[in-house]
């Protein structure tokens, strides 16, 4: 069996390393805390009267992170054959690597800028058929992930909502059949006067404009009685 490198007759061997002659042999074990339970409850540092008798002039003992320097784990890696890395190198290779993870699913500003525009074209085209102007920001709100701003690369459909007057509102609650299908149809018809080569189509609950750039996938909706939303 090997012989135990903690062995208290060893104590002059690695305090001489340490630049400190032999001491007796309960000085090392003193040191490395085993004979704690002798000393008093309210001592929280087990180095620090290791560190009194290697120190004797100083004014006051080592904080316990100098002892964890000079007689920690990192400090006698070199004579027990280990090589730890520094503390600060733990991250050194994962936070570049996921600084590129997060650049490549950021989407860029040429992207960004071809989105908002085309939801600008369909919010005005609305503007026009329903409240005759063409302002492409007054009842229309982008939603989803653009409107959250946590859209990722390669960008897809703009999610847009455009709030309609009251009147459509009571005009389809005249009608009979599936009235959401008819009022899909209508604000498609109104994109098309403005959009006439997009092939467009009323998908479930909303309307899919395939613009080349990117879809806009448009929602309608009306405001309630108070005004909300």
């Amino acid at each position: 069996m090997a012989d135990n490198p903690f062995d208290p007759k060893y104590a002059g061997g690695l305090l001489g390393l340490l630049g400190k002659p032999p001491e007796p042999e309960n000085s090392l074990a003193r040191a490395f805390g085993l004979l704690a339970s002798q000393r008093p409850a309210a001592r929280t540092n087990p180095f620090s009267a290791a560190f009194s008798d290697l120190f004797p002039s100083s004014s006051a003992a080592p904080t316990q992170g100098a002892a964890h320097d000079l007689l920690g784990p990192g400090a006698l890696s070199p004579l027990l054959g280990h090589n730890q890395p520094p503390q600060q190198h733990l991250w050194y290779y994962v936070t570049p690597r996921f600084n590129a993870f997060l650049s490549n699913l950021a989407v860029s500003e040429q992207h960004r800028e071809a989105g908002l525009k085309k939801f600008d074209n369909v919010v005005a085209s609305l503007n026009r058929h329903y409240y005759d102007h063409s302002s492409d920001t007054l009842n229309g709100i982008v939603i989803g992930s653009w409107g959250k701003k946590t859209q990722i690369a390669p960008p897809r459909d703009v999610d847009t909502l455009f709030l309609l007057p009251d009147h459509v509102y009571h005009r389809f609650q005249q009608r009979s059949g599936n009235r959401q299908s008819q009022l899909l149809q209508e604000v498609k018809d109104a994109l098309l006067v403005t959009n006439t080569r997009t092939n467009m189509r009323a998908d479930r609950q909303v309307v899919v404009v395939p613009f080349d750039a990117v879809t806009v996938e448009v929602a309608v909706g009306f405001r309630c009685a108070d005004g909300s939303i």
